[in-house]
């Protein structure tokens, strides 16, 4: 994208996209080299463009802290100027991608000023300019959201079936703390520590007949539209309730409990089965649960003047 930019803009020297931590960055109003160095930063510039380009911090640092665009014009008057520009450069405006998965990045365009000092261009003369930079950030914050919603889903379906999924991304009131009927159903391999004690002399087949053990809890829970809370060692923990309200009662967990029953005692009895000597223990209960809203993870580089 900064190629593109670059391209459709002749009078521009220099394109950097970057990306800084969004956690890291610091209230506005912060001094300038207070700002970390970007985590990402791709930089176009014109073949004949001599000396290294240096983005403004502070001009990022006022776009990405009021999380819109900044420009500067430079106007010969080095000593008063606002923001710090790099020799040879004239003026710089800085877009600020806005959504939830950009935060903490920008495009940042510059070009070189008049050769006596003065402005080579006006701010209304590069108002087209910016706008069609912010148009790209904006398509860029569309289709970064897009993926991020496809890796959401993707990883969900580790966890939660199909319908609960849905449910998660049309409606995400579902995720409001809340109180809830829930059902749990805990299920362990039986006899595992002998079986390791057995297998010790061949790691790679214990933790291949262990995955396929913890598959065969994984599949019968989401395959009964419950929800896998949690992996522990050679036990799975599912439940049914949330996001999605009970209809049926414990049935779920139960039939999801018969499945993983039948499941185990198909592989343990054939000789050939990863799931040979394999047994299973499951319980299952019932109670009030209250959910509570996740926290969102914590989603090199270039100098800056």
């Amino acid at each position: 994208m900064a190629g593109v930019l670059l391209k459709t803009m002749p009078a521009a020297e220099g394109v950097a996209v970057a990306h800084f931590e969004s956690s890291e960055l610091p209230p506005e109003g912060s001094p300038a080299d207070t700002l970390p160095k970007p985590v990402m930063m791709r930089v176009e510039t014109r073949p004949d463009f001599e000396g290294r380009f240096q983005p403004s911090r502070r001009l990022i640092l006022a776009a990405l802290t009021r999380l819109t665009s900044h420009m500067h014009v430079f106007s010969g008057d080095a000593g008063g100027a606002q923001f710090t520009m790099t020799d040879g450069l004239g003026w710089a405006f800085c877009a600020p991608i806005r959504g939830d998965s950009c935060r903490g990045w920008c495009l940042y365009v510059s070009s070189k000023g008049a050769a006596d000092g003065g402005m080579i261009a006006s701010e209304d003369e590069l108002k087209a300019d910016l706008r069609f930079t912010e148009l790209v950030a904006q398509f860029i914050g569309s289709v970064r959201q897009v993926r991020l919603l496809q890796e959401q889903k993707t990883q969900l379906r580790s966890f939660f079936s199909p319908n609960v999924i849905e449910n998660l991304i049309n409606d995400e009131d579902v995720l409001t703390p809340a109180e809830r009927d829930i059902f749990v159903l805990f299920c362990d391999v039986r006899g595992f520590s002998q079986k390791a004690e057995l297998m010790a002399h061949d790691l790679k087949a214990l933790l291949q007949s262990v995955s396929a053990a913890l598959g065969v809890m994984a599949n019968g829970i989401l395959d009964r539209t419950g929800t896998i809370a949690d992996f522990q060692g050679d036990a799975a923990l599912g439940f049914w309730g949330w996001p999605v309200t009970l209809e049926e009662g414990p049935v779920p967990a139960c039939r999801a409990a018969l499945d993983i029953y039948r499941g185990f005692l198909d592989g343990g009895a054939d000789s050939s089965s990863l799931l040979h000597g394999f047994s299973v223990g499951m319980g299952v209960v019932h109670g009030r649960a209250r959910s509570v809203r996740p926290s969102k993870p914590r989603s090199e580089s270039l100098d800056l003047a």
